[in-house]
């Protein structure tokens, strides 16, 4: 598959994974006991959707994580601040070497914009290669490629939350940080992933997706597409009269 193919795709796509999310709005605060790793329920409140599965709604931002995204399963929910001002959660799909993972993060600090934050992750993620057995390098071209495909639909989300009234969007600013970068374990194993970033209602978001490599640009598209589902529906979804 190539990147520049699912350019249109990605465009259409996030409003109808934003509209499943919305089918699982909470419905009610009583979905039961949530067995993840580091969960927090003073942080997050498990409800039940329409659809009878549980959804973690984040109590001061409003973000949803549902059960699942597409065919990736939450497997962890993480509290990094006291007053979970700081939180993610993690999909994952398979194990090893052929396993994908999908962490979004919401979060939000005194002096650390959405360009800051995502130049502290960018650097982070290089960092491992110097500090570890992982190989890792920054695409250049597929970052390009995958911004393009990406930054309007998750910006005219972000433009439709902020009630921005110009429909053509010539007096709407948007700035979303987006990074692709190769990895190669030590036993020779390629992966893709993506980084995100971007600010809304005086929150940071920040997807993070790896995946294997596949076949000729199948990881990229797959990485860069999928980060893009997310990052949309999280926009769709914030709470911002918690936020401000």
């Amino acid at each position: 598959m190539k990147l520049r193919s699912i350019a249109g795709i990605l465009l259409l796509l996030p409003a109808a994974n934003v509209a499943a999310q919305s089918a699982a709005a909470p419905q009610q605060s009583n979905a039961g006991q949530i067995d993840l790793p580091n969960y927090n329920g003073d942080h997050w409140m498990a409800v039940s959707a329409d659809d009878g599965s549980t959804v973690l709604s984040h109590n001061l931002s409003g973000a949803l994580c549902p059960d699942t995204f597409r065919e990736l399963q939450l497997t962890n929910v993480r509290s990094y601040a006291p007053d979970g001002t700081d939180v993610s959660c993690s999909y994952t799909k398979g194990s090893g070497e052929t396993q994908t993972t999908l962490t979004t993060y919401f979060f939000r600090k005194a002096d650390v914009t959405g360009p800051i934050a995502h130049q502290q992750a960018g650097n982070a993620i290089i960092q491992r290669g110097e500090t570890t057995a992982l190989t890792v390098s920054f695409n250049e071209d597929h970052s390009a490629r995958c911004r393009q495909a990406a930054a309007p639909a998750v910006g005219e989300q972000v433009r439709l939350r902020q009630h921005t009234a110009d429909d053509d969007a010539s007096q709407f600013s948007f700035d979303m940080g987006v990074a692709i970068f190769d990895f190669t374990t030590e036993s020779g194993a390629e992966a893709r992933s993506a980084l995100m970033t971007y600010e809304l209602g005086g929150w940071i978001i920040k997807m993070r997706l790896t995946t294997p490599a596949g076949d000729g640009d199948e990881g990229y598209a797959y990485a860069c597409n999928y980060s893009g589902l997310a990052a949309a529906g999280t926009a769709r979804i914030l709470d911002l009269e918690e936020a401000s």
